[in-house]
């Protein structure tokens, strides 16, 4: 019989196991006594590792699983232990890897994302009209000496690139720059020359549209140095 919450009247300690594994059962002189043990026992929650009894309870110490932000990150989940189980999301899962100039952007399966490959050359990626994707980078072809005016635009040896604006009146809006030189034809690029009358000379300036990267066309600007556009 229950007698102010044990169990009275027991013939053996069998007669009263409660079946918690944090307390260990007796029965003393025909009275069950239930007193708390430190063994080793299973919360339930996966969670919380290294469980024990304590004061007659089962507790853990917690683990915290977070899942990584983003769409590549990983995913932890509790398994019980002090270290989470760690998965990614399966490669190919897309996302975008902050480059305006890759495209096929996707997840490897290692918690990264990248690129799947290259834009298409005179792509623009910045607020600015200059701004272009040359080989997947993007670059600012007002004053990039290796993409001057356009990708693969590359200025003479020391010579720099020069945005159209800092000549005034000659076309400041335009989205190319244009190579300097030092009255040399050969120091510009491919089929351009270089100024040699004032006011601004020093300037290359295309022929036509095939000295300029694929997909431009030449902007006439009368008294001034003709360039490369978009």
């Amino acid at each position: 019989m229950c007698e102010a919450g044990l169990c009275t009247g027991c013939a053996a300690d069998a007669d009263c196991d409660d079946g918690e594994p944090c307390t260990d059962d007796r029965c003393d002189d025909a009275v069950c006594v239930q007193v708390p043990n430190t063994a080793a026992c299973d919360d339930g929650d996966a969670c919380t590792f290294a469980d024990a009894c304590a004061g007659g309870a089962c507790a853990g110490t917690a683990v915290v699983c977070q899942d990584d932000p983003g769409p590549c990150g990983a995913n932890r989940a509790c398994n019980g232990t002090a270290a989470c189980t760690v998965t990614y999301p399966g490669s190919g899962t897309g996302c975008n890897d902050g480059n305006a100039c890759t495209v096929g952007d996707h997840c490897n399966g290692g918690g990264a994302c990248v690129g799947g490959g290259a834009a298409t050359n005179g792509t623009g990626c910045g607020a600015a009209a200059s701004r272009r994707c040359c080989g997947g980078t993007c670059v600012d072809t007002s004053a990039d000496a290796s993409n001057c005016g356009g990708c693969g635009i590359v200025c003479g040896a020391g010579l720099a690139c020069e945005d159209p604006g800092v000549t005034t009146g000659c076309g400041t809006a335009d989205s190319s720059g244009r190579c300097r030189c030092t009255g040399a034809n050969a120091q510009c690029p491919g089929s351009q020359i270089c100024r040699t009358f004032t006011p601004w000379n020093n300037r290359c300036a295309p022929v036509d549209a095939g000295s300029c990267a694929p997909g431009q066309h030449v902007v006439a600007l009368s008294s001034c140095p003709d360039l490369c556009s978009y």
